[in-house]
């Protein structure tokens, strides 16, 4: 629906009895005629999910008949319809049906103006939005007083693109395929039943993405060979073993569509093929190049070096990145580059860890590896996180109290160890040490020989020896303590001085970035070469994590010491993106310990979907900030 159908359904929501058709025109400046098209446009939208009907008498007006009460249905989905029309991504992909798929003549700023309602000024800013996106696949916007508005670029560049921008716009909004009015319904059926044919065929199944994205292939295939639009790869290649597919797909575009395919939209669907990511089943029986087994544990070996995370002992983080990184290297031997959908997602929610992964690989590999495939490598290193995750919770860490000989808490130590498998010793610590406020907060009790009142973490008290009667009375203690929640212990362990906590006022966030740094510097906690490091890394690959919050980090060769710079603006800045940032974390981490560093992975994660949290650091005293991050 249009701008003007929109507020005429509204209209009818609106109101039990008929609406004259003059006061609607006059409403909506229009003639009587449009407001027919209107109407009948609206009842083939309304006729594909209800029974709800516009119904037009001359001497009455319009009025919305509903006989089964789906009126609200209808407001609700109109509603989702308001926001689809208004969205930047409804009109990018109406300006690319203009453009690339219903382009009949020349097509001019005036006519995408008419097209969707808008004036002028508004179609030119989305036009500029959209030669920024189109520089991504080395395509080109052209502006010619003869020609009108188009497109450049190789055809198999302009195919990727489309398919990114109809995946998105099929996501965004929850449509199926067939509700994309730009699409015939045949083509989509086809094109799923050639998509059923090739699981069935190559025995897999491709994962929910893939099988959208190789749909969308076909779709926008089909549509661009009827316009003469050819492929132009001068390449030979071997089919392999789905020669037999390509006959059947060629087969059934040509008896149920008249479409004939030539030896490069073969190749194409071929690399294609070849490039979607499947779903890893145990009886698969996969053929791996050495290359390729060297390259995955290569990739897992640094990752651990510069997490400090140890991920080579997960067996199957490698079988599962193994399989996903010989597809990733048939889409770089195919120059098939796909976008990521949950591409902004991962780099949100897992920060750290994609930032550690995209350090371990640009650092150490000569070939670009884009940010859709380092997120993609990112979910595969989370999964195998949370199995360690998992694994934590199995057991609960302990620390045991001991004031007598070194000979009696190592004996008790190595009872404990011997008789539960579901209890961690994290330390031995004296009494001294308690005293002092000395030893390791992040645990889920201590197991002492009395009673310490100042100590307020839970107290396992047992004798020296530790009986018979000590051992049945701990089985009923552990069952009894939950798993302690860290909250943001290591944050606020981190949060060193008060000299790094501050309210400052900037207008520009790379200025605020580097004015943080350099404090940094000027306490010695890192080099001055990490200042540059920081505004480099933010320039390339913006940290902006959500909830208003900004985690720029620098390169880790130049930290000295561990440390947290936590800096809230008097004023929100905006971003490049859109967002405003109103509280900045710089976390300048050593990794030296490996355990604190995975815990540190947890608690920023947790950051972003605490919204108490960051409210209450949004509008606390900045002194408090330290005292509630704990």
């Amino acid at each position: 629906m249009n701008k003007r159908q929109e507020e005429l359904l509204g209209m009818l929501i609106k109101e039990s009895d008929y609406i004259n058709i003059k006061y609607v025109t006059e409403k909506l400046s229009c003639s009587e005629r449009s407001i027919r098209n209107y109407c009948n446009d609206i009842n083939n939208w309304l006729s594909t999910f209800s029974n709800v009907r516009i119904d037009r008498i001359s001497n009455l007006g319009l009025k919305l008949i509903d006989y089964d009460n789906e009126r609200n249905m209808v407001s609700q989905k109109l509603r989702r319809e308001v926001k689809k029309l208004n969205s930047s991504l409804y009109r990018h992909i109406e300006i690319l049906n203009l453009l690339l798929i219903n382009k009949s003549t020349k097509i001019t700023v005036s006519d995408i103006s008419k097209k969707l309602y808008i004036n002028k000024n508004i179609v030119r800013e989305e036009i500029n939005a959209l030669i920024n996106s189109l520089n991504e696949y080395e395509l080109e916007l052209s502006i010619k007083k003869n020609t009108g508005i188009s497109i450049l670029g190789a055809e198999k560049n302009i195919r990727i693109m489309l398919v990114d921008y109809f995946y998105k716009y099929i996501d965004n909004f929850r449509l199926n395929m067939e509700e994309v009015e730009i699409f015939h319904t045949v083509d989509v059926i086809v094109c799923r039943n050639i998509m059923n044919m090739i699981e069935e065929r190559l025995n897999m199944r491709f994962t929910d993405i893939s099988f959208k994205q190789l749909t969308l292939f076909f779709i926008i295939s089909i549509i661009r060979i009827r316009q003469g639009k050819s492929l132009n790869l001068n390449e030979d290649y071997d089919y392999g073993n789905l020669t037999e597919i390509l006959d059947d797909i060629e087969e059934e575009l040509k008896s149920n569509l008249a479409i004939n395919i030539n030896k490069n939209e073969k190749i194409f669907f071929v690399s294609l093929i070849q490039s979607m990511n499947k779903e890893l089943t145990n009886n698969q029986n996969l053929i791996i190049d050495k290359d390729i087994e060297k390259q995955t544990k290569e990739i897992i070996k640094l990752v651990s070096e510069e997490s400090g995370i140890n991920f080579e002992e997960d067996v199957l983080l490698y079988e599962h990145l193994l399989y996903h990184i010989n597809t990733t290297s048939k889409q770089i031997k195919n120059n098939v580059s796909l976008k990521n959908p949950l591409l902004e997602d991962i780099k949100g929610r897992y920060y750290f860890l994609f930032n550690v992964i995209s350090d371990a690989i640009r650092n150490n590999n000569d070939v670009y590896v884009s940010e859709d495939i380092i997120a993609y490598l990112t979910l595969h290193f989370q999964v195998s996180l949370e199995r360690k995750k998992r694994s934590r919770e199995d057991f609960k860490r302990v620390s045991i109290v001991c004031p007598l000989s070194f000979g009696v808490s190592t004996l008790l130590k190595v009872k404990l160890e011997k008789k539960f498998d579901d209890i961690k010793i994290i330390e031995t610590i004296r009494e001294e040490d308690l005293k002092r406020n000395k030893f390791n907060k992040n645990i889920d009790f201590m197991i002492t020989l009395r009673d310490y009142e100042n100590i307020h973490i839970p107290k396992f008290i047992t004798t020296p020896l530790f009986t018979k009667e000590d051992e049945i009375k701990l089985k009923e203690f552990i069952s009894s303590i939950k798993v302690k929640d860290t909250s943001y212990s290591i944050m606020n362990k981190l949060m060193i001085s008060d000299y790094f906590i501050q309210e400052i006022d900037y207008e520009d966030v790379y200025e605020c970035i580097k004015y943080l740094a350099e404090r940094l510097v000027k306490k010695h906690y890192v080099d001055k070469e990490y200042v540059n490091s920081i505004i480099e890394r933010e320039h390339a690959c913006p940290t902006y994590i959500g909830n208003g919050i900004l985690l720029p980090h620098g390169d880790i060769k130049y930290v000295k010491q561990s440390v947290l710079c936590f800096a809230r603006l008097k004023n929100p800045i905006k971003l490049k993106n859109g967002h405003h940032t109103k509280i900045i974390i710089i976390l300048a981490y050593k990794n030296d310990n490996r355990e604190e560093f995975q815990e540190l992975f947890q608690e920023v994660s947790r950051l972003i979907e605490d919204e108490k949290m960051v409210k209450e650091i949004m509008n606390c005293k900045i002194k408090d900030i330290k005292n509630i991050l704990i």
